[in-house]
């Protein structure tokens, strides 16, 4: 966990203080995370989810031990009411809400 947080804050090019009000916590929790002395909240998780790319998205909710991560969008979307369709053009998939 502490180093995909740390790769998180460096794909954003960022410092810990910018990282910290990125994700409106402390500078010192950011440098506890980054050692590995303390893991995010679940708050703290999603903001991560908001701001990490999609590999990263992935790596970090592995870590939290997701391990079927299409479900488990599937499944915060349909929470959502968000429902998900399938592209005839290119195969990818477009939410509709």
């Amino acid at each position: 966990m502490k180093n995909l947080i740390t790769k998180i804050r460096e794909t954003l090019n960022l410092n810990k203080a910018q990282f910290a009000r990125l994700l409106r916590t402390s500078n010192a929790t950011i440098t506890r995370w980054e050692k590995g002395e303390r893991t995010p909240q679940h708050s703290e998780i999603g903001a991560l989810l908001r701001i990490a790319d999609p590999d990263q998205q992935r790596q970090l909710l592995e870590l939290l031990g997701i391990g079927d991560v299409e479900q488990f969008a599937a499944d915060l979307l349909a929470a959502a009411e968000v429902q998900q369709i399938e592209s005839g053009r290119n195969g990818h998939r477009e939410q509709q809400e």
